[in-house]
């Protein structure tokens, strides 16, 4: 990702900046399982969320 512009304190891209995108089959995620696997949907996840 590349740099943010803008006057938001805090967004859901900013927290994707310096991460590698994840997909299904390409796990970059800090966690142990595949976040985008479990969520059927990519993006620069720092850890999955459980509700």
């Amino acid at each position: 990702m590349g740099e943010k512009s803008g006057t938001a304190e805090n967004d859901a891209l900013r927290d994707g900046v310096n991460l590698e995108f994840s997909t299904f089959d390409r796990d970059n995620d800090k966690e142990i399982v595949n976040c985008a696997k479990i969520y059927s949907s990519g993006w620069w996840y720092t850890d999955c969320y459980y509700w």
